[in-house]
Formats: structure tokens, C-alpha cells, sequence
């Protein structure tokens, strides 16, 4: 049973994180009318890519006899367009770019060691994030945009 549901405060704190590393940043750019970092829970129409954006998510129950807990798991969705002269190289290695920066910043968090940013979430108790699957990289049937994606497990306890 999940007492207190902690997906919009996951999305959240996971967004901030991302957002937050200089790398990542500089691999997807950030949005000309917003000046805001490319990475979205829902991307505005019309977005140009490279860009991240978040897809489902499911949750289950995580707990103990003494405490509530709840597993989460998102989708964290990588997009690059081909360069206009049709060479797709350099549009897969954005994606894969993309991809492995997330596993990268993400994967095995919070980080104790003080070597990396850790990942907390507000008010929570995020016990484990880890990156349980990464996607093939794929070319969409528009023929121009590569897309994978990462499914991140978070554990989070509730007291």
C-alpha cells in the first residue's frame, strides 16, 4: 500500500539534478524562448532537438513491517535530430552522449563519497536511484530523429 505518493517530488529532484550538471547541459543546449535547460517532464511544441524529456512512470510498494516505502520507475527518454546534410552520425552520437551523461549522474545515487553531486529529494528519504535498463538506440520512422531511453528505479522511504 502506498501511504504518500513521492512521483512528483522524484520527477522533481531528478529534473533539478539533471538540469543541474554543466554536462548534460551543454550536450542538449537550452530552449531560445526560455533560456531554460532542454530537459522536460513534457516538452513544448515544437522543441527543437537534442532534447530530454520524461515518459512513464509506474510505482509499487516499498516497505517494511515499521516503515512505507515505494518503488518508482521513470523513463528518461534521449532525442537527436540528423544534421541537415542527412549524415546521422552525429545525431546518434548526441543520443548516446545524452544517455550515458544521465547513467552517469544518476546511476547508484545519493553518491556518499562526495565525488559527485548527490541527488536528494526534498523532505524524502531517497535510499536508491540506479539505471535498470537502457534502450537500444533507435531510428523513429520519421527517418531523421534517434531516440533511446534509460528506465531509473528510485527506492524511497517514507519514515
Amino acid at each position: 500500500m502506498i501511504v504518500d505518493d513521492a512521483t512528483l517530488d522524484w520527477l522533481a529532484a531528478l529534473r533539478a539534478h539533471l538540469v543541474a550538471d554543466a554536462a548534460l547541459a551543454s550536450i542538449v543546449g537550452t530552449d531560445p524562448a526560455s533560456g531554460a535547460v532542454k530537459i522536460f517532464n513534457r516538452p513544448p511544441a515544437h522543441t527543437a532537438l537534442p532534447y530530454i524529456s520524461f515518459g512513464d512512470t509506474a510505482q509499487r510498494a516499498f516497505s517494511t513491517s515499521d516503515s512505507y516505502g515505494q518503488e518508482i520507475l521513470v523513463d528518461v527518454h534521449c532525442w537527436a535530430m540528423r544534421h541537415s546534410d542527412g549524415n546521422q552520425s552525429p545525431a546518434t552520437a548526441t543520443a548516446r552522449q545524452m544517455m550515458a551523461r544521465v547513467e552517469a549522474v544518476v546511476h547508484m545515487q545519493p553518491d556518499l563519497s562526495g565525488d559527485r553531486p548527490a541527488l536528494t529529494i526534498a523532505g524524502r528519504n531517497l535510499l536508491l536511484a540506479q539505471v535498470v535498463e537502457r534502450s537500444q538506440l533507435v531510428l523513429d520512422p520519421d527517418g531523421e530523429t534517434n531516440h533511446g531511453y534509460l528506465r531509473i528505479a528510485a527506492l524511497i522511504g517514507h519514515g
